[in-house]
């Protein structure tokens, strides 16, 4: 058991609490109990008894929480509380405001009680360090918008005219803590920021007035008003959202229709008058006493004096004369001595003022030059410079040094610089862990890569677990350092960038995080430790689009055993179906659209669901090769590209080229008009590819490995690279990626969760039915637009296609394709236009398919020409009370590129929009987003 569990409650620091409100009270000393303080609290009531006052006496410190109204409990404290004890007061205070307004008198009131009792805590306990807490909304004695509100159920409102700076019990407890754990001989004010009182009351009658769906009035008067402490104080401001605060508040006020009162004055008036009344008599000090004059006797005898000295021995008046010397002597002697005493102190003051001096500067220094150390080696986070390695010994010992000042320093004193060093040097050691970490990680991911590559001989479940455990670990490391960093960085542009860097860099490990947590624990199963595991890798032409994103060119087909790879075979999607055999019935769909009475493995990519098209890419490998695959992957020309930027240039020296992620399109634009159908037994253009691709990715050196894997997530999140899988725990895996290529519907995301969150997909899929390579010269883009009510949203989606090509030569041409519209299963088609008429019906297919609503349509773009699609339907919606969002996911087919894509989401009066996701342009009617269409991605808004 931890030390802190078996503690004893009598070691911990004692803390006596009095109050009468019970509630603030609760709230303040749980905070103080979070410290590890023993807090005992008390009424005023018990102020007398002895036996507290002993309490007082020993404890630690002694708290009072006082109501500004109330001033008979000052004299209770300065008659019954001792001087010596340590004592600190917190009264919560309210802006003040005089007025003859009868609406007002209330404040008012408030405000004259308020100045009569501060004008007493000075005079009773002037040594005393008291905490202001001004304008605190939901203390409802010193509350500006109770004083306002408590003029209902009136349905006119006076506004006084004044600064007010509110703020929140919950957000300045902090400053609270801050002020008992470090006390000076200031007395503190905490506030928030000073706004105009009439603007911000009228801004909170608004919200009011809309939730409670009533209608005020309001005028605005002006009031005088003083300074709130009149005395000196320090002024903390602490920083609060105002709109949010009053929302809180507001709703916690009843409707005008169940009004009550918020607050009262409390019945000790009629006291404080007889008190007031009752003029305190204290004694005036009596006079000094009478100092008794004695006059000097002046009758001596001037001859008896002369006669008396010249009788006296010539020995006795010797002896009288070196006495006078000898007390004379002594008296310089130790005036000398006191006089060298104060010179020596005087030195060694001197001297302590100048240690003190270069003490306080040489600390100063190391501050300084560890942050600019720390912010240097931030400045550089990723990067594996060697000047970083070569400063990182010399500012360990700096950072050492610091530290033992710190501490030094910290333990007698409590100022800001004292802080700062502390922070700095905890930042400093998260970074300094941080480096430490990421080579390791490093070397694990490189070796995890190598071993599945076939480059080396490991065991892959433990490289999987580090690599799993020090990514996590990586990620907590960072947050960390994210949240220390605010107490270092200031607000200078430079510091700024540096905050966003690493908050990006955040954003980014998350991914890999979720990534490696996902996948890592996977990849023993997959990599073959128990059972040769078979995959197939698909290469898509997206130039001839297809709807799992393009048409099958190649295949390849990559055997793991023991976490490695043992093998791979690439062949043309021509020579696969030659193995097959036999007729195969295709879909209605191929053989109306492409006129094929025979379903081949080129086109068995049909489905958009590419766990569907897996399945029937299984069968027809199956069928042919008689090969069991325990999964599919799809890789279309935009993910090649990506590869192959990572990898390097591709040499494929049987064709002469070199190819590059920036030629890749044309070379296979080229060798498509080159051969339509390969030659038999001639090697397919794509296979070799695939096939060359495939094999430097496995002999890739170690420096490469972050790259590619980065290109490789980049195309999976792009629906470039898809994952199918036959065991159900892989699947789901790469589904909660959103790297299946199902066709989702996703569960309302968190930012936008509300008590009504309807997610509205749409799957828009083509597939090029004019056996061409019509993709490569064609563009697009996409207007959505969603108008909401609270019954429906009415959709139109709007496509404008142009096609660039020059000439109808194959594989240019014209751009036929089908195009299908998966909406929500309770959508409802209204019409289809293409360039402004309607669609024929005999052109028009609704259905259902895979849960869905679904609409397809064929349409032609000409060459050189432009043709603009309208797609219009409707999807109810069902409201509840209470909060509510919508959110309209708009799902990406794989194959194709990034689109312009603008969403606009319109709403009527009853619906406002609270919170926004991703960001985008509000005017007073409409969300409008503006977008590529890069990836599947929600837009959406929760509305109040």
């Amino acid at each position: 058991m931890s030390a802190l569990l078996t503690q004893a409650i009598s070691d911990q620091p004692e803390v006596i609490f009095f109050s009468d409100d019970t509630l603030l009270a609760k709230q303040i000393t749980t905070k103080l109990q979070t410290q590890g303080l023993t807090v005992r609290s008390f009424g005023f009531s018990e102020i007398r008894d002895a036996a507290i006052v002993s309490l007082c006496e020993t404890a630690y410190k002694t708290i009072f929480l006082l109501e500004p109204t109330k001033k008979n409990l000052l004299e209770k404290i300065a008659q019954n509380i001792p001087q010596q004890v340590l004592a600190q007061c917190i009264v919560p205070v309210i802006t003040p405001c005089f007025s003859s307004a009868p609406k007002l008198q209330f404040w008012q009131k408030v405000s004259h009680l308020q100045a009569d009792f501060l004008s007493q805590l000075n005079y009773l306990l002037p040594n005393t360090q008291c905490i202001f807490l001004r304008d605190c909304i939901d203390i409802p004695i010193v509350s500006p918008l109770a004083e306002v509100f408590s003029q209902l159920p009136a349905q006119q409102l006076l506004l006084p005219e004044l600064s007010i700076a509110p703020t929140k019990l919950s957000v300045s407890l902090e400053e609270i803590q801050r002020a008992i754990f470090h006390p000076t001989r200031s007395s503190i004010l905490i506030q928030g920021t000073e706004v105009s009182g009439a603007a911000f009351f009228a801004q909170a009658i608004e919200i009011y007035s809309r939730i409670h769906q009533c209608k005020l009035q309001t005028s605005v008067t002006p009031v005088e008003t003083t300074t709130t402490i009149p005395f000196y104080v320090v002024v903390e401001e602490v920083e609060i959202n105002l709109e949010s605060l009053s929302t809180e508040y507001i709703k916690t006020l009843p409707s005008p229709q169940h009004w009550r009162p918020l607050f009262s004055l409390a019945s000790e008036q009629k006291k404080t008058e007889v008190v007031e009344s009752q003029a305190a008599t204290y004694p005036e000090p009596a006079p000094p006493p009478a100092v008794k004059k004695f006059s000097p006797s002046v009758a001596t005898n001037v001859v008896s004096d002369i006669t008396s000295l010249f009788t006296l021995s010539h020995q006795k008046h010797q002896a009288v004369r070196s006495k006078e010397v000898s007390t004379v002597e002594k008296k310089i002697s130790k005036k000398k001595k006191k006089n060298t005493a104060l010179f020596l102190l005087g030195l060694v003051s001197t001297g302590v003022t100048l240690g003190t001096l270069f003490l306080a500067g040489f600390f100063w220094l190391s501050v300084f030059l560890t942050e600019r150390t720390v912010l240097q080696e931030l400045a550089n986070l990723f990067s594996d410079s060697g000047e970083q390695a070569e400063t990182g010994g010399w500012s360990q010992r700096w950072n050492s040094l610091l530290a033992v000042q710190a501490d030094s320093y910290g333990s007698i004193l409590d100022i800001a610089l004292v802080s700062k060093a502390e922070k700095i040097l905890a930042v400093a050691a998260v970074l300094q862990s941080y480096r430490e970490l990421v080579p390791q990680a490093r070397q694990t991911e490189q070796t995890l890569v190598q071993h599945l590559f076939g480059q080396t001989d490991s065991d892959l479940s433990l490289l999987a677990q580090n690599a799993t455990t020090q990514s996590q670990s990586s990620y907590e490391l960072l947050a960390t350092l994210e949240s220390e960093l605010s107490g270092v960085l200031s607000e200078t542009e430079e510091h700024k960038q540096l905050q966003t860097k690493l908050t990006n860099t955040l954003l980014e490990l998350r991914g890999e995080v979720a990534l490696s947590q996902q996948i890592t624990p996977l990849l023993p199963a997959m990599g073959g430790i128990r059972s040769k595991q078979t995959y197939a890798v698909l290469f898509q032409n997206s130039q001839e689009l297809r709807p799992t994103g393009g048409f099958l060119q190649s295949i390849a087909f990559v055997t793991l055993a023991q976490g490695s790879v043992i093998d791979v075979q690439t062949i043309g999607s021509y020579e696969l179906d030659a193995a097959i055999g036999g007729v195969v019935t295709p879909p209605q769909d191929i053989e109306r659209l492409l006129g094929e009475s025979n379903w081949f493995a080129r086109d068995a990519n049909w489905d958009p669901d590419f766990p569907s098209t897996a399945t029937t890419i299984r069968w027809f490998v199956d069928r042919a090769r008689n090969i069991q695959l325990s999964g599919v992957l799809a890789l279309d020309t935009q993910g090649m590209a990506e590869i192959i930027e990572a990898l390097g240039p591709v040499d494929l020296p049987e064709y002469n080229e070199v190819i590059t992620h920036k030629n890749l399109f044309e070379r296979l634009e080229y060798h498509s008009e080159a051969v339509l159908v390969p030659e038999s037994g001639a090697k397919d253009y794509s296979a070799a590819l695939l096939d060359r691709v495939l094999q430097k990715i496995l002999a890739a050196p170690v420096e490469k490995f972050p790259t590619l894997l980065q290109s490789t997530r980049l195309a999976a999140e792009g629906q470039h690279l898809l994952f199918s899988f036959t065991d159900e725990t892989q699947q789901s895996a790469f589904t909660a990626l959103g790297w299946s290529g199902s066709i989702l519907h996703p569960p309302c995301p968190s930012q936008l969760t509300a008590t009504t969150c309807v997610v509205d997909p749409l799957y828009q899929v083509e597939a090029n039915v004019g056996v061409n390579k019509a993709n490569y010269y064609l563009t697009r883009a996409i207007s959505h637009q969603v108008a909401l009510s609270t019954t429906q949203a009415l959709h139109t989606r709007i496509v404008e296609y142009n096609n660039t090509a020059q000439s109808n030569s194959w594989p240019k041409g014209p751009y036929k394709a089908y195009v299908r519209y998966y909406l929500a299963p309770n959508s409802e088609f209204s019409q289809l236009l293409v360039n402004g008429s309607p669609i024929s019906v005999q052109n028009l297919v609704v259905s259902r398919e895979h849960g869905r609503t679904l609409v397809g349509a064929t349409i032609t773009v000409p060459v050189g020409a432009s043709v603009t699609t309208q797609l219009e339907y409707v999807t109810p919606l069902t409201t509840k009370s209470g909060s509510s969002a919508y959110v309209f996911f708009n799902q990406k087919q794989p194959g194709t590129n990034a689109a312009p894509l603008a969403v606009t989401l319109s709403y009527p009066p009853e619906l406002q929009p609270e919170k926004i996701a991703p960001q985008a342009e509000v005017t007073d009617t409409a969300i409008i987003f503006s977008d590529k269409e890069e990836k599947s991605r929600m837009y959406g808004a929760k509305f109040f």
